[in-house]
């Protein structure tokens, strides 16, 4: 199959019209479907279902409220039917436009989102601040091979391929919930943006001197905030950030462990080897023989 077939084909409507679930899906009669899109939907529109948006590549204007956002790689948004919304190019930063829309009819979202916690839909229709949360880089890798699995293996039955796009959203919804509801109940919201922004992949690879630095505290101070807070040091929630990640890169694409090491920033590959054994039990080398043997 060729690439570009994964991406659905969009189609404009006239500002302001309503998109139907049963246009958009591939699954007719799922409550739950995607689509991955390729390019900008710069009308504004509503839906008649909720959609959670996820940023695959380059950054991309986000028209919501009446305010323009810059959502970057691995940004989620979640869309209410009763949101207007556009999605634009950046002309500065947009080059490879790349989105997943998981899309999820308006009574199986509710109903689900009852059972995470009895007063989340309210919650969620009544917010007057943007849904939004993100993805690490291991989520969003392991997100977009399984959407491209799903359109693109013809052995799974369509039975199948709807249980696992419902998996899909029920692991978003799970995300949006620990980083939307319970941290913000949880932490101050400052502290709530730094650990969204750690997150990622190239902000977590900094030095962690350089990490405290660009929150204006020396490492011993931040390093008591963050373990106040989190129960767990600094380093520790950003070795585990560091080493799933490698566990993704292992799992879905040919780099070496060098090549892994060098890109998340080990001070050496044995320094790394250590630390993925200590964190998962096993050196990568093995890690990656078991995914290997697993396949064949």
């Amino acid at each position: 199959m060729n690439k570009q077939s994964f991406y659905s084909e969009v189609i404009l409507c006239r500002p302001g019209a309503t998109l139907q679930y049963r246009a958009g899906t591939p699954w007719k009669d799922s409550d739950v479907s995607f689509q991955l899109v390729n390019c900008a939907f710069p009308v504004m529109h509503k839906h008649d279902y909720y959609e959670i948006s996820i940023v695959v590549e380059d950054p991309i204007q986000h028209l919501y409220s009446g305010k323009t956002y810059i959502m970057e790689q691995g940004d989620a948004w979640l869309i209410r039917p009763f949101d207007e919304h556009a999605l634009r190019n950046d002309p500065k930063l947009t080059k490879n436009y790349r989105l997943i829309n998981i899309m999820i009819t308006e009574n199986y979202f509710r109903s689900f989102a009852a059972l995470v916690a009895p007063d989340l839909p309210d919650y969620i229709d009544h917010c007057e601040t943007p849904l939004r949360f993100s993805v690490d880089g291991m989520t969003l890798s392991s997100l977009m091979n399984d959407c491209v699995q799903l359109l693109t293996i013809d052995t799974l039955s369509l039975e199948n391929k709807k249980a696992q796009g419902k998996f899909l959203f029920f692991h978003l919804l799970s995300e949006f919930y620990n980083q939307v509801v319970c941290k913000k109940q949880q932490y101050p919201q400052w502290f709530s943006d730094f650990l969204t922004e750690l997150h990622k992949i190239e902000f977590c690879c900094l030095p962690v001197n350089d990490i405290c630095a660009k929150m204006s505290y020396s490492y011993s101070h931040f390093s008591r905030i963050f373990k106040n807070y989190t129960g767990v040091t600094l380093v520790q929630y950003i070795t585990k950030i560091k080493i799933n990640y490698a566990k993704e890169l292992l799992r879905n694409t040919e780099m070496t462990t060098l090549d892994i090491s060098s890109l998340l920033n080990y001070e050496s590959l044995s320094h790394f080897n250590h630390t993925f054994k200590n964190v998962t039990g096993k050196t990568p080398r093995e890690f990656k023989k078991q995914i290997i043997g697993i396949e064949q």
